[in-house]
């Protein structure tokens, strides 16, 4: 793959070391500053992670926390949608919830038709525990062919298949695997029109693979 220069990061989930604390956020901020300064950053929540305590250190807020995180970005030619799935910082596994269901649908069909990836921490299967509802999330994508593809984290392995007849991509640890056999490190990805470009950059890199969207 060519020199990597991103006009976006994403950071899928776990941003704190255990239970999301304030510190850990103010250490996770001061990392990413010098990344962000140069590129959109793109942050979902996982299991480890406090809403109220994220929200303080984003924007000093101190107001109670919604139920739910997500947004959505535009970035021509895809869009990109980060849910969240986390219950608590106490839960291992993951729950999307009715409400943000509703409201992904009704962004899938109010928005573009433009090529579109959704991203949450937890995925249906895992070594661990999964999200609760990721079935539910499966019925949506296939109804709905804008969305080609969905990005989940959580089991520290990087691994691609298919889910709902999108692509399924699972990032793996940025630097804390389960055992030495495991790679780790981030991905470099290309979003094309006409599919995606993904590079495991670090230990145990595989050759690059190119999905095309259905």
């Amino acid at each position: 793959m060519r020199e990597f220069r991103p006009s976006g990061v994403l950071v899928n989930g776990d941003l704190a070391w255990s239970l999301g604390r304030s510190d850990d956020y103010e250490r996770f901020l001061g990392i990413m500053r010098p990344l962000a300064e140069q590129a959109a950053v793109m942050l979902a929540v996982g299991n480890h992670d406090d809403r109220g305590n994220l929200l303080a250190c984003l924007a000093n807020r101190g107001d109670p926390a919604p139920q739910w995180l997500a947004a959505v970005v535009e970035q021509p030619p895809v869009r990109l949608i980060a849910l969240d799935s986390s219950i608590d910082a106490q839960t291992v596994g993951g729950e999307i919830g009715g409400a943000q269901l509703a409201w992904l649908e009704d962004e899938l069909e109010a928005g573009p038709r433009a090529p579109t990836i959704i991203c949450l921490h937890h995925p249906g299967d895992s070594s661990s525990e999964g999200c609760r509802d990721f079935s539910a999330l499966v019925r949506l994508v296939r109804r709905r062919r804008c969305v080609q593809a969905v990005v989940t984290a959580h089991d520290h392995e990087y691994r691609v298949g298919q889910v709902g007849g999108a692509h399924h991509i699972c990032l793996p640890a940025v630097g804390f695997p389960f055992d030495e056999r495991t790679p780790t490190g981030w991905v470099a990805t290309v979003l094309g029109r006409a599919g995606i470009e993904l590079q495991l950059q670090g230990s145990g890199s595989p050759a690059a693979t190119h999905l095309p969207w259905r």
